[in-house]
């Protein structure tokens, strides 16, 4: 099975979480980044709002080795179809949220997440993807 991280797994391993380093060990698959989440993350470390934990370089090893995917046009118009779902019940988000759910929904996926939107918007949605909090 395809595990996305998404921009809060991404944070939390970074800084050596153990609810996140627990998520991923106990989790097989193949973890995926959705590209989205990889530049939320990014953004975060060059602004100085991210730093890596104790045992930097096995948690940026990890966040490395994971495989970015990038967005294709079933990808698009899933998240496009999701957010207007999700807006016509009154729930609001963030673009890259309905990415991230979309790439799971088109990878035939499950999402590994601290972000309570995203399971919110699978939810919301009725996406079926199975939604692994941390």
């Amino acid at each position: 099975m395809r595990l996305y991280a998404d921009t809060s797994l991404l944070i939390a391993t970074a800084r050596g979480t153990p609810e996140a380093l627990r998520a991923i060990t106990e989790n097989s698959g193949i973890f995926v980044i959705p590209a989205i989440a990889y530049y939320e993350f990014y953004v975060g470390i060059k602004k100085g709002e991210i730093k890596y934990g104790e045992r930097f370089e096995e948690e940026r090893a990890f966040i490395e080795s994971l495989i970015i995917e990038f967005p294709d046009r079933a990808i698009l118009q899933k998240a496009a179809e999701i957010r207007a779902i999700c807006e016509a019940k009154g729930i609001n988000a963030s673009d890259a949220d309905y990415m991230i759910v979309a790439h799971a929904v088109e990878g035939a996926g499950a999402i590994i997440t601290a972000d309570k939107d995203i399971k919110r918007i699978a939810d919301t949605a009725d996406t079926g993807v199975k939604v692994i909090e941390i």
